[in-house]
């Protein structure tokens, strides 16, 4: 039996929607009840069609096999009994008109049409297991070719299609109409006054043209709950806004007319991927009292975002705690509009091509004033010129990485100097140690961690390349891995800071820079002896004051000293 609610998206009290290649039904359980007879009349008459149709492939399958006994034995011949012959599935057997039909050339197993129907319906297995890697599907294959496109929905449809409205207008409410309604490309779906279901809204947005009227809001979709309300319920269903299929080219005219901040929603997050959903954006009105947990955008395709970023239009997503963009998405950041009370807690810019920051370059504004942790990856650290932390806020991590030379190139021929005074952590990877030039650090500002990690030669080159000193501030833990060891002798710490914690971390090849340095030529600074974790051969290259419960020893003359108790042993080779 054709099943209303199963086949529906959704439904409103006790009307359903239908999704079709040809629009939107709408179509009433009461009305379809009218039908049902003159439907099970036209089912009966389809099920004896295609059991007449069956039986001709059943019998040349029989004969088929009645052939090769013969020829196997002579006039002997062996007629295949179907008594005792019962269905695979439901064990029905050939009594009582069950027609059964073979699911294999061989004729080892047996299916009812019911059986049969309900595994091509579901796009279910149904195949002899005997004949499974022969990949022998001659069961399913033929009922399908003797059901064509007569299936039980059809009908039901096609019952319904010949009184159904196809309006030039409608206006989408709680009362519907108690008629078959289609919706298509051609019929103008007003919103407004009402809240629907998100499911409802993104159907309506590509099978229809929508017009959004006045208070309109969407909110989460429940299945067997009627998906059409009472306006600015939003706020108490707050749900997932996912997507990652391509939408219509009549989804994002439909997108392009409606006004700024017209669509009332709540989020928990919003996730689209490779989607021109992202457009729609600047039509959300978020509601500012909920937390959006997570906002991630992904787009490789210019077209997924152009209309955002041709467009003036900000959105305001107060209360995100975390962002990530990619790609060509990266360039949404400056469409973000982030309430002055609100901060968020992590923001992650990955861009691989030069045009995904491209939008960027032309905008003369201030970006994120409010963020605590921020990853730049690869071509999106450019934005960080554009970067201005608010006063009040300190950057907790600030993590830049960048796997070309490219990424880096454009940041180092600039004259400007990037401020970087509020910054907690901070951890440069790959080129991404080369803009060390570039950076403003203030000697007395106070760091908790700066990390920098370089597994080529190239990375720091530019670095060893120029003859200024780069000021770190008042670093409290330094960690240098790989070549950038090298760049030691240009850090300048603040003459009144003690380093907690100094540690180099590198292999034999990556030193060799620095053992040729003279010894005791490198200044460090004051360190706490605990906390120096330094190679061996390396030590005597440096200059600095080692700290061990509150007694001081200075290291010289290419050795360090360490003071146990009060008196001063060697450290040195």
């Amino acid at each position: 039996m054709f099943d209303l609610a199963h086949e529906s998206f959704a439904k409103h009290r006790d009307s359903f929607f239908l999704e079709e290649s040809g629009g939107v039904f709408i179509v009433s359980e009461a009305l379809l009840e009218n039908e049902r007879d003159d439907i099970q009349k036209k089912k009966e008459f389809l099920y004896e069609q295609r059991q007449e149709v069956l039986e001709v492939a059943k019998q040349r399958v029989l004969d088929d096999i009645r052939q090769k006994d013969l020829e196997r034995h002579g006039a002997l011949g062996i007629k295949r009994d179907l008594s005792g012959v019962m269905c695979m599935t439901c064990e029905d057997e050939s009594v009582d008109r069950v027609f059964l039909f073979p699911i294999c050339e061989e004729a080892h197993h047996y299916a009812c049409l019911e059986c049969l129907g309900s595994a091509v319906e579901n796009n279910n297995l149904l195949v002899c297991p005997m004949c499974r890697e022969k990949g022998d599907s001659f069961g399913m294959d033929e009922y399908r070719k003797a059901i064509g496109g007569n299936e039980e929905g059809g009908l039901m449809l096609s019952a319904l299609v010949t009184q159904l409205q196809t309006p030039d207008s409608f206006s989408l409410t709680q009362d519907l109409p108690n008629e078959t309604i289609l919706l298509t490309n051609h019929t103008t779906v007003t919103l407004s006054n009402v809240e629907i279901s998100v499911k409802l809204f993104l159907v309506l947005l590509e099978k229809t043209k929508v017009t959004v009227g006045g208070r309109f809001s969407i909110t989460k979709h429940v299945r067997n709950e009627d998906c059409i309300r009472e306006h600015d319920m939003a706020i108490n269903r707050p749900f997932c806004l996912k997507r990652n299929e391509v939408v219509s080219k009549l989804a994002l005219e439909n997108i392009e007319r409606m006004p700024s901040n017209s669509i009332g929603c709540s989020f928990e997050e919003i996730d689209l991927d490779n989607t021109g959903l992202i457009n729609i954006l600047p039509k959300l009105g978020i509601h500012e009292d909920i937390d959006i947990g997570y906002l991630l955008l992904d787009a490789d395709k210019k077209e997924h975002v152009a209309a955002i970023l041709t467009q003036d239009q900000l959105f305001c997503v107060s209360g995100v705690k975390r962002i990530t963009l990619r790609e060509y998405t990266v360039g949404v950041v400056t469409k973000i509009r982030i309430h002055e009370d609100c901060g968020v807690e992590h923001l992650r810019l990955i861009a691989n091509k030069e045009e995904h920051v491209a939008a960027i370059h032309i905008q003369d504004q201030t970006i994120f004033r409010r963020a605590k942790n921020i990853y730049l990856g690869d071509y999106s650290m450019r934005i960080l010129p554009k970067m201005r932390n608010n006063e009040d806020n300190k950057v907790e991590s600030l993590w830049l990485v960048a796997s070309k030379e490219e990424h880096v190139a454009e940041m180092r021929e600039q004259k400007q100097t990037i401020y970087v005074e509020r910054v907690k952590n901070m951890e440069l990877h790959g080129y991404a140690v080369s803009i060390l030039l570039k950076l403003r650090i203030h000697e007395d500002f106070w760091a908790r961690w700066l990390w920098l990690d370089a597994d080529e030669k190239e990375h720091v080159a530019a670095v060893l390349e120029q003859g200024q000193m780069i000021c770190v501030g008042k670093v409290k833990r330094m960690d240098l891995w790989g070549y950038a060891v090298c760049i030691l002798p240009k850090l300048r710490n603040n003459k009144d800071n003690i380093i907690e914690e100094f540690v180099l971390s590198v292999r034999e090849e990556q030193i060799s820079k620095i053992l040729g340095e003279g010894d005791s030529n490198i200044e460090i600074g004051r360190t706490r002896l605990g906390g120096f974790k330094v190679p061996g051969e390396v030590r005597r290259k440096l200059r600095c004051t080692l700290f061990d419960e509150e007694k001081e020893t200075t290291a010289s003359d290419g050795e360090f000293v360490k003071t146990v108790g009060g008196e001063a042993s060697g450290m040195g080779d």
